[in-house]
């Protein structure tokens, strides 16, 4: 709307009054007018425009002087019924980090939760180089939650660590984050290839993204740190509806969950029976070693998965409404 009344570019958003480049002030006051009476209320960044900063047009603070440094600011509000004030949390980020999309990050002051999104692939290389490593398979996920052998560190972390000075416990705060990054990734790997109701790692959900980011966790570092899971299942044997979740799965797809969880599959026309079956045979895992897909229209009329495995026997998982059971059928049944 500002741009179609005022022009492009004429009507500048600074989140608590705009700004007009055209006559160079505000044409707003400043909500923190009362708070600072000796300053004109239509005043920019206190009226020191070369070293001080305006956060967001709400009150004037000088650069700051390290990396992680943080300030808060307070916004007052005039409800109606009465003045309120809110506190913000900012980050002082003196720039110069190339991210993956070839930008380079500019030094301001950012609010928290925006910080912790821009420092997270650094954070994440730190907390490698420091041991921490990222699992590709759900069993390497439960060997990674103790730390191993540290990477060699990146050129871009040497480059951060030598171009700036740093708030105190820095270091620290960074690689707990990263770790905490990692460690998410891993435990959700795990949840997410096997089923499992109890979590690996007891850790604060608290990352600045929330969980549901994990799925995405992978872009945050150009040229690696990716996600291994390109198909995601949470069939396993844990528990009866962990099994149900093969229901509707295409001997393909039974493959590709095995295979993304480092076993090695083959995929097999059944020449038993009907011969309409197709089966997948799976090398190496502990309890699963074949899988039976079964389309229907053989001597149980409907279709079914039959899970061979070495601790619970044979497994059948059906749809009860069209399987017919026979009186010599020793398996499991599980409706799906």
């Amino acid at each position: 709307m500002d741009n179609e009344i005022k022009g492009v570019g004429n009507s500048l958003n600074y989140k608590y009054r705009m700004h007009d480049p055209r006559l160079g002030r505000f044409f707003a006051i400043d909500p923190l007018a009362s708070k600072y009476p000796f300053f004109s209320p239509y005043q920019f960044s206190g009226n020191r425009v070369i070293d001080m900063v305006e956060l967001e047009g709400l009150e004037p603070s000088k650069p700051g002087e390290k990396e992680g440094q943080e300030e808060t600011t307070t916004e007052v509000m005039d409800t109606g019924v009465g003045i309120h004030s809110q506190q913000e949390s900012w980050v002082w980020h003196a720039g110069g980090i190339t991210q993956s999309d070839g930008t380079v990050t500019t030094a301001k002051w950012y609010k928290t939760d925006e910080y912790k999104k821009l420092i997270a692939p650094m954070a994440v290389q730190f907390a490698k180089t420091n041991g921490w490593r990222i699992a590709n398979y759900w069993h390497e996920a439960l060997e990674y939650r103790e730390k191993g052998p540290g990477q060699e560190i990146s050129q871009a972390e040497k480059e951060f660590f030598s171009s700036r000075k740093f708030a105190e416990g820095y270091s620290q705060k960074l690689l707990d984050f990263g770790k905490n990054i990692i460690q998410q990734h891993n435990a959700s790997l795990y949840y997410q290839a096997t089923g499992a109701i109890t979590p690996i790692y007891d850790l604060e959900i608290n990352i600045f993204y929330g969980i549901g980011a994990l799925k995405s966790v992978g872009n945050l570092i150009k040229g690696g740190f990716k996600s291994s899971l390109k198909y995601t299942s949470s069939f396993s044997l844990e528990t009866t509806q962990s099994i149900k979740n093969i229901w509707g799965m295409s001997a393909e797809e039974v493959s590709a969950h095995f295979e993304q969880l480092g076993y090695k599959t083959t995929i097999l026309k059944s020449t038993r029976g009907s011969e309409l079956a197709t089966k997948v045979t799976i090398e190496g895992h502990p309890q699963i070693t074949q899988i039976l897909i079964h389309p229907g229209g053989g001597r149980h009329v409907g279709a079914y998965y039959k899970i061979s495995t070495t601790t619970q026997g044979k497994i059948k998982v059906v749809d009860p409404e069209t399987y017919v059971p026979t009186p010599n059928d020793k398996a499991k049944i599980i409706n799906k």
